[in-house]
């Protein structure tokens, strides 16, 4: 129980690397924000709650656990995310920046909104987050 007492947000936390991290952080002793907006890599509706199926892992392990479905991109809806570690369990000590979309197309089949659709997740999202959660920790 090595961060018993202590709050991760991770983004991205659905699927993947993204949900071991959570797991990961839970058996660990953590709270976890779990943050997934539930589509697909390429950013197609799913339909599906990943986040709070991952949420319900983390209590069945006996840990705590709530769902953030706010997307990284937006500077606000990155300040709802960390505002709900702080809201739910009093603080933040750990953001993993994790969140990710794939376009795999090559640089000459790639056009500009997907281009832009991977920096907004990948470069602005990390930033986000992490200027928000600068201050609370």
């Amino acid at each position: 129980m090595l961060l018993q007492g202590r709050v991760a947000v991770v983004t991205g936390a659905g699927r993947g690397i993204g949900r071991e991290f959570a797991l990961a952080l839970a058996r660990e002793g953590a709270s976890v924000v779990v943050n997934d907006i539930g589509v697909g890599l390429r950013g197609d509706e799913t339909g599906e709650d990943p986040a709070t199926e991952v949420c319900a892992e983390i209590e069945a392990l006996g840990g705590r656990a709530v769902p953030a479905h706010d997307s990284v991109s937006d500077y606000d809806a990155a300040g709802r995310i960390i505002q709900t570690a702080v809201d739910t369990f009093g603080q933040i000590d750990i953001l993993v920046n994790n969140a990710g979309i794939v376009r795999d197309r090559s640089l000459a089949k790639m056009g500009p909104d997907d281009f832009d659709a991977v920096i907004a997740t990948h470069l602005k999202g990390t930033f986000n987050c992490t200027q928000h959660a600068v201050g609370p920790m």
